[in-house]
C-alpha cells in the first residue's frame, strides 16, 4: 500500500468521508458497510489502501445522494 499523501484525489476523499460522517453522526465501520459493505474501509484508506476509480465515484455518488 502506498501512503495517502502521494494520492491527493484519496486525500481529497477522505475529508469528504470525514465531513459526511461528521455530519451524520455516523460511525467510521458504519460508513464503510453502507458506502462500500466494507466496515474497514475507512481506516483502509488511511492507512494507504489505493481505491479503483469506479469505486471512488460510487462512494462519491452514494455520498451526494444522502446529501439532505
Amino acid at each position: 500500500m502506498n501512503s495517502i499523501a502521494e494520492n491527493p484525489e484519496l486525500m481529497k476523499l477522505q475529508a469528504e468521508i470525514e465531513d459526511f460522517i461528521s455530519t451524520r453522526d455516523m460511525s467510521r465501520t458504519g460508513f464503510g458497510l453502507w458506502a462500500a459493505n466494507d466496515p474497514n474501509l475507512v481506516r483502509d484508506i488511511e492507512a494507504g489502501r489505493e481505491l479503483r476509480w469506479s469505486t471512488i465515484r460510487t462512494i462519491r455518488q452514494k455520498m451526494a445522494e444522502a446529501k439532505p
